[in-house]
C-alpha cells in the first residue's frame, strides 16, 4: 500500500485519536463518585510535590517535611516532571483540578509518543512502516499500560524524551538530541538508561553526522543540567538523585559521539570531564546498574520491580505474552536474519535499543514500557520485510488485556485491582484528614495516599529508602514484640496513628530491609493489632476489610 504525505497524516491522526480513546476507556475506574482514583501510589506524591510547587512556582522543592517524619525527606525525583504538572495546573490552583490534570497527563503524553514514534520510524524506513509502528504502539499493552488515564507517573514522560533524542539521532539534529537528553535527565534519575541507549545506537550505526550531532547534543545537555546538579541536595555522585553521575554519563556519551565523528577538541573537553568525575562515579554507576536490574533487597517489596517472567514469585509466561505478544520472539528471529541479508540503516538502529530495554524488562518488569515502544518500532519495520499476517498473529496473546478471560483478570485493564479503592484507603484517609494533626505510621505502600489525601505526615512511604533516614527503623516497628519499646518508638517519632494490614507475602522482604528475623512478626505488636484487635496503649478508631487504624492512647511526645 502506498500512502502520500496527506494520506499518511490522515491515517496517523486517526490512529492517534483511536489510541487516545483507548487510553481513556478506563474512565469509570478513574472518575467515580466525585473522586479521582489514580492507579498506584506514586501518582499521589507527584500531586503532592506539584501542589508544593504551586505555592512557590516555578521553584520545585527537593525536600518535604511530611515524609520520613520527623526528620523530613529528600525527594529523589528530579524537578521537571512535577514542575510540568504544576505549570499545567497553574491557572486553577486547587487539589481537585490538579488531580484531574494529573489523570489526563499520561494519555496526552502517550499521544505525543505516537507522533515521535512515527517521526522516528519514518526517518529510518518509510511512511508505511511508521504508520504500522504507531498502530502497534497504540494497542500494545506494555505501552498502553503506563499511558492509561489516571496512571500518573514519570515513565511516559521519560519515554517521550527518549524518543525525541532518538529522532534527533536519526535526523542528525543537535537540538532534538539536546532537548531529549536534557528533559529526560531532569525528569527521571534513571535517565542514565536513556543515555546508554542513545550511545549504543550511535556506536552501532556509526554514521559520522549522527555521531557529530550526538556528541554536541550530549555535551550541551551536560552543560544545561550542571546548575541543577550544583543546586541538587544529592552531593557527590549517586544514582538515587540528580548528581554528578548524570553529568559524567552525558559527558561520557559526548566523548564517544565526538570520537566517532572526529571532533577532537570537544572530545578532549569531554574526556577531561570524564577523567575528573570517574573516581567518584564508578561505584555508584555499578550500583545503579544493579538496581536497574532489580538487584536490591528493597525491590523485593515492589511488584513492578520483579523480573517479568517471575512477576508473581513463580515462573509465568503470561506477563510477557500479554504485554508484548510474541514480538520478542519475532525480533530474535527477524533481526539477525535481516542483518545478514542487507545493510539497512534501520535494524542496526533498532537492535541496541531493543536489546537494552528487553533485557531490563526481563530483569525489572517496569522497563517493559520502554521495551514495548522499541518493539512497536521493530514491528513497523518488520512489516516491510515479512508477511503482515505474521505480525498480526504475534499480537494475538495481548487480547486478555482488553477481553476478560478466566484466571487472567489481573492483566485486564478494566478488571485489574486498584489498591486505594479495594483497601478503602480513600475513605480511611478522608476520615483521618479530619482527625487531630499528628504523624502516621503505616505500611510503606500507603504513605503517598496518606500524605496527599489525609494531609498527615508519615514515617515511611513509597519513596523507599532513597534519602529516607527513618525507613529501616519504621519497618522495624512492625516486628517489635515489647509494648513499651513500641510506645517509645511512636513517641519519639510523634506518631499518633498506626495503620496495619495483613501483608503476609511481604514479611520476609520487609524483615530483610529492616535487618530482623522474619519469624519475629508472629509475636509482634503489629501482628496482634492486625489479626487480634486492640492491644494495651492502642485504641481502634476505624477499619476497612483489610486495614485497621489505631490511635496511640498515650499522648505522643518528641524526645
Amino acid at each position: 500500500m502506498h500512502l502520500g504525505g496527506r494520506g499518511a497524516r490522515r491515517v496517523l491522526i486517526a490512529v492517534i485519536v483511536l489510541g487516545f480513546a483507548l487510553r481513556l476507556s478506563v474512565w469509570p475506574r478513574v472518575f467515580s463518585g466525585g473522586h479521582v482514583y489514580l492507579d498506584g501510589p506514586d501518582g499521589y506524591y507527584h500531586l503532592r510535590r506539584a501542589a508544593m510547587t504551586l505555592q512557590h512556582w516555578p521553584w520545585v522543592p527537593s525536600f518535604d517535611p511530611m515524609i520520613n517524619y520527623p526528620a523530613g525527606g529528600v525527594i529523589s525525583w528530579p524537578p521537571l516532571f512535577d514542575g510540568l504538572l504544576a505549570t499545567l495546573a497553574l491557572p486553577f490552583r486547587s487539589d481537585h483540578a490538579l488531580e484531574i490534570i494529573g489523570a489526563f497527563l499520561p494519555p496526552f503524553l502517550g499521544a505525543l509518543q505516537l507522533v515521535a514514534l512515527f517521526m522516528l520510524v519514518h526517518s529510518l524506513r518509510s511512511r508505511r512502516a511508521a504508520l504500522a509502528a504507531v498502530v502497534v504502539a497504540a494497542i500494545l499493552p506494555a505501552v498502553v499500560r503506563y499511558t492509561l488515564l489516571g496512571n500518573l507517573d514519570h515513565d511516559p514522560f521519560f519515554t517521550l524524551c527518549l524518543l525525541i533524542s532518538l529522532v534527533g539521532i536519526a535526523r542528525e539534529n543537535v537540538a532534538l538530541i539536546t532537548a531529549g537528553l536534557t528533559c529526560g535527565t531532569l525528569g527521571w534519575t534513571g535517565a542514565i538508561v536513556q543515555v546508554a541507549i542513545a550511545t549504543a545506537v550511535v556506536l552501532c550505526i556509526r554514521r559520522p553526522l549522527a555521531a557529530r550531532a550526538f556528541g554536541i547534543g550530549a555535551t550541551t545537555s551536560a552543560l544545561i543540567i550542571l546548575p541543577f546538579v550544583i543546586a541538587s541536595p544529592w552531593r557527590g555522585a549517586t544514582f538515587e538523585g540528580l548528581s554528578w553521575l548524570h553529568v559524567a554519563a552525558l559527558t561520557g556519551a559526548g566523548l564517544l559521539g565526538c570520537w566517532v565523528a572526529g571532533l577532537r577538541t570537544l572530545a578532549v573537553v569531554d574526556a577531561l570531564a570524564v577523567v575528573v568525575l570517574a573516581p567518584i562515579c564508578v561505584r555508584p554507576f555499578l550500583a545503579g546498574a544493579a538496581y536497574a536490574a532489580g538487584d536490591a533487597p528493597i525491590l523485593a517489596m515492589v511488584a513492578e520491580a520483579q523480573p517479568l517472567l517471575r512477576l508473581f514469585g513463580h515462573f509465568d509466561l503470561w506477563p510477557m505474552l500479554i504485554r508484548f505478544g510474541l514480538l520478542p520472539l519475532l525480533a530474535i528471529v527477524v533481526i539477525p536474519w535481516q542483518l545478514k541479508r542487507e545493510r539497512a540503516r534501520d535494524l542496526p538502529f533498532i537492535a541496541p535499543w531493543l536489546a537494552i530495554t528487553l533485557t531490563l524488562a526481563f530483569l525489572h518488569s517496569r522497563f517493559s514500557f520502554d521495551a514495548g515502544v522499541a518493539l512497536a518500532a521493530f514491528a513497523g519495520i518488520a512489516l516491510d520485510q515479512i508477511k503482515p499476517a505474521i505480525v498480526a498473529v504475534s499480537l494475538l496473546p495481548i487480547l486478555p488485556a482488553y477481553v476478560p478471560l478466566p484466571s487472567l483478570e489481573g492483566f485486564n485493564f478494566y478488571l485489574r485491582p486498584n489498591a486505594l479503592h479495594d483497601y478503602a484507603m480513600d475513605r480511611i484517609c478522608e476520615k483521618l484528614r479530619a482527625a487531630p494533626p499528628a504523624a502516621v505510621l503505616a505500611p510503606w505502600s500507603f504513605g503517598h495516599w496518606i500524605v496527599w489525601i489525609a494531609k498527615k505526615p508519615v514515617v515511611i512511604g513509597p519513596m523507599l529508602s532513597v534519602g529516607q533516614s527513618e525507613f529501616a527503623e519504621g519497618l522495624r516497628f512492625f516486628f517489635l514484640e515489647d509494648p513499651a519499646e513500641a510506645q517509645r518508638f511512636l513517641a519519639s517519632h510523634g506518631v499518633r496513628y498506626v495503620m496495619v494490614a495483613p501483608e503476609l507475602d511481604s514479611i520476609a522482604a520487609r524483615a530483610r530491609v529492616a535487618g530482623v528475623d522474619p519469624r519475629r512478626y508472629g509475636r509482634s505488636i503489629a501482628a496482634r493489632l492486625t489479626f487480634d484487635g486492640p492491644v494495651a496503649g492502642f485504641r481502634e478508631i476505624m477499619r476497612s476489610r483489610y486495614v485497621r487504624v489505631y490511635e496511640v492512647s498515650t499522648s505522643p511526645r518528641r524526645d
